[in-house]
């Protein structure tokens, strides 16, 4: 005699980011802004922050899908090619996780 074992498995999805190291707001519609790209919408309470290199804040939004396109606050001219501090912050609403990410990003004219 044989006996059969049913179980249902449940594959959650899993919450990927990519953040550029680089960007060149140069008009060409390619990779023109700097933002955080994820897989799946699963996200809140999302800031991103960018800083030159003397502290000063150049952007900041809360909008995960609004990237900087180099200008001060997102408006007039791009800034000097120049290395950017970013701090990105956000929670996954399913799991009430906060993280957090540090790093740099390269703006190339």
């Amino acid at each position: 005699m044989q006996e059969t074992v049913c179980h249902l498995v449940e594959i959650e999805d899993v919450l990927f980011t990519y953040i550029p190291n680089s960007f060149t707001p140069n008009g060409d519609d390619l990779n023109d802004v700097f933002r955080m790209s994820i897989n799946i919408d699963v996200i809140s309470d999302y800031r991103m922050t960018v800083f030159d290199r003397w502290g000063q804040v150049v952007y900041d939004s809360t909008d995960p899908y609004e990237g900087w396109n180099g200008g001060f606050g997102n408006g007039g001219e791009v800034l000097k090619s120049d290395v950017y501090a970013y701090r990105i912050t956000f929670e996954i609403f399913e799991t009430q996780t906060k993280k957090e990410y540090l790093g740099h990003v390269t703006l190339m004219k």
